[in-house]
């Protein structure tokens, strides 16, 4: 480890102490060091699986340009935001940005909503919805959500025990989504659920977890917060506010059309039957979100239940 700190030291003509290896998502191997008296997680990956992330590391760093608190990088001494180096005899690819502290939202939420900040994380997330679509080079890499394992596909294998009526109804569904016709060209986040929206002691948001970014419409990030909501808050009424303020606080900075709307409804029905098949051969484990989520979920869908109803 001593001689991998160096040889980055060397790199970002900084002094670099670790700290420890920690968890940051299934991406890569994360370590979190001090540089300058401040905590930085450095992001160790296999040199054949950038080509994505070193496309999106120049966005991230425009939109902290713009002030939205995401994990942009900091650059090297010779102005890249990515470097090699061997890690564990390995060629390995590095980058580094600053940790971004505070609790994770779904640990918050009832607070946030009773204290109305939901409205603030609503115009936070059209910003950072704004500052990526202003980025316009070279993201030619990235793939669309059709393409991506994100929240809205079908990327695990089905298990035998998932009706094919399910299966029919994704299929329904997706097809009516491309009915709509919503523009589907926009840099998303692709993963915006709770867990992945961190809270600061100054209630300020910070959006976490990037690398997966991808090619959609900008209501589908908001359609993941909102499909998370009522999973993780069991209060009815709690979650309908926080939602509620969400979207007001979105459309006062980002003017949610009609049409983009009105297609939220069908994208939650999407996101539960793909979430239902993606996670069927988990959900007797004792993971709380899928303790919750799978009660009588079956049968909901089946029924071709509203998923929640918001309004």
């Amino acid at each position: 480890m001593d001689k991998f700190i160096q040889s980055i030291e060397l790199i970002y003509g900084k002094d670099i102490s670790f700290i420890e290896e920690f968890d940051t998502g299934n991406y890569g191997t994360s370590l979190k060091v001090l540089i300058d008296g401040k905590t930085y997680v450095m992001k160790i990956i296999p040199r054949d699986e950038t080509g994505r992330i070193e496309v999106l590391l120049p966005i991230l760093k425009h939109i902290n340009q713009q002030g939205v608190s995401v994990p942009g990088p900091i650059v090297t001494d010779d102005g890249r935001y990515m470097c090699q180096t061997l890690y564990n005899g390995k060629e390995m690819s590095v980058y580094v940005y600053p940790l971004l502290e505070g609790k994770n939202l779904e640990n918050l939420f009832d607070k946030v909503v009773n204290k109305g900040y939901m409205y603030d994380l609503g115009k936070e997330l059209a910003n950072l919805h704004k500052s990526m679509n202003e980025y316009d080079e070279c993201i030619e890499k990235l793939p669309s959500w059709e393409n991506a394992e994100g929240l809205f596909v079908i990327y695990e294998e089905i298990h035998k025990d998932i009706p094919n009526e399910v299966i029919a109804m994704y299929d329904k569904y997706i097809s009516e989504l491309k009915a709509a016709n919503l523009k589907m060209n926009q840099l998303i986040h692709g993963d915006m659920h709770m867990a992945n929206i961190v809270v600061d002691k100054l209630n300020s948001f910070k959006f976490i977890d990037m690398e997966e970014c991808m090619y959609g419409n900008c209501m589908m990030d908001i359609a993941i917060l909102v499909f998370d909501i009522p999973v993780v808050c069991s209060d009815e009424t709690m979650s309908k506010k926080g939602i509620q303020d969400l979207l007001r606080g979105y459309n006062s900075v980002n003017e949610i059309s009609f049409k983009e709307s009105s297609t939220i409804p069908l994208m939650l029905k999407i996101l539960e039957v793909a979430s239902y098949i993606n996670y069927y051969r988990y959900k007797d484990s004792s993971d709380i979100w899928l303790h919750k989520f799978y009660n009588n979920r079956g049968k909901r869908i089946l029924n071709q239940e509203t998923y929640f109803e918001y309004n």
